[in-house]
């Protein structure tokens, strides 16, 4: 009998002994589960802050400028085409929902495991297998099962928005090329435009010159015209002195008359025949005009004038320059001659007169 209490007390020790190293087993295994249980737990609360509850709401009506897709003309386009991108833009993905989910007022349920009975506080049975129910209101699961939905409705905004950034990203790209293109097209239309405004400026530069050169003209032509009068005048005079002088003619006419005629040596028409020079100026009002003298008729008006000691005035016949042959104008009387101009004055003889005389009219001797 001693023994076999020996045997039982030593089967008890042992028994003893390898149940507290399964308490000590099973105590490591309770901290290890509750320890992660708990770190679960807190990660879970703190990652549903994260997580938006709500719906998205309905995206308004957008009016934004849509991107121009008409060519670049000079002429104005009425109606170019647009770009369609703001049709497909959803404007709800750029607003946060308002609200996130908080675990903090439901950690009761998040450590409810299975579903309580609210009457008895016993969990709940299947009616059907009899096991307890880990689902439904009040449940951990019920929890982690809102987390879950949230999580993939953030997902699925997420996700449209990233398509959205993309087809962002492709209009944008759109229109940087398309900006790059016009950018280019105007810095060419500068240059044009640049090479423009010198060759305007060139022209407005070459206009002033050419209203400067017409103001100088006009104040010529003022001096000329001047001139023109002073001529008149002296015209004017000449013609007086030459009325006098004819009458003074006729005087000498009556008496050489009256006494014997006396033989004279014909010098004066010491001239040669051919071109004496042009017309420069005429007024057929008053019968006189300017001549451009050649050298070699000044050059023999010279020696008549040394010869006999008076002023030649020889008569000349004008000629108009036709096609096939010169037609004759009219013949005048040379009255003054002008060595250092190689100008001279003379009168229109009315009687031989046939045309007008005008400038460029060919003198002949």
């Amino acid at each position: 009998m001693k023994k076999l209490m020996a045997a039982l007390q030593v089967a008890q020790l042992i028994l003893a002994c390898v149940a507290f190293a399964l308490g000590m087993m099973l105590f490591q295994k309770r901290e290890l589960l509750k320890g992660r249980t708990l770190k679960l737990e807190r990660t879970l609360t703190m990652l549903s802050a994260t997580l938006e509850t709500g719906t998205p709401p309905t995206s308004p009506p957008v009016s934004f400028p849509a991107r121009d897709l008409g060519p670049v003309v000079p002429d104005p386009v009425d109606q170019p085409g647009r770009s369609d991108f703001w049709s497909r833009y959803r404007t709800e993905l750029e607003e946060p929902l308002p609200e996130t989910m908080d675990l903090a007022d439901s950690l009761l349920q998040l450590r409810t495991y299975y579903r309580v009975d609210p009457i008895t506080l016993e969990p709940m049975r299947n009616p059907a297998t009899g096991k307890k129910l880990t689902d439904g209101p009040g449940t951990m699961q019920e929890t982690l099962d809102s987390v879950v939905a949230h999580a993939l409705g953030q997902l699925d905004r997420l996700n449209n928005t990233r398509t959205q950034l993309r087809m962002t990203r492709e209009e944008l790209v759109d229109a940087v090329s398309d900006l790059n293109g016009r950018m280019q097209e105007l810095r060419v239309a500068l240059h044009a435009i640049g090479e423009r405004e010198q060759t305007i400026t060139g022209l407005e530069q070459a206009v002033a010159g050419k209203q400067t050169r017409i103001q100088d003209l006009e104040q010529s032509l003022a001096t000329t015209g001047g001139t023109i009068r002073d001529l008149e005048r002296d015209s004017a005079l000449k013609d007086e002195a030459i009325a006098d002088l004819n009458d003074t003619v006729a005087g000498l006419k009556r008496t050489l008359a009256a006494q014997e005629p006396v033989t004279r040596t014909p010098g004066a028409a010491n001239f040669s025949p051919g071109n004496k020079g042009r017309v420069t100026t005429a007024n057929n009002e008053w019968y006189f005009v300017l001549l451009s003298l050649s050298d070699e008729f000044l050059g023999q008006y010279r020696a008549a004038r040394e010869q006999f000691q008076n002023d030649p005035q020889p008569e000349l016949m004008l000629f108009r320059p036709g096609g096939n042959r010169d037609e004759f104008v009219a013949k005048v009387r040379l009255c003054s001659v002008d060595p250092e101009a190689r100008t001279g004055v003379a009168d229109i003889l009315p009687e031989w007169q046939q045309l007008a005389v005008a400038p460029g009219d060919t003198a002949l001797y």
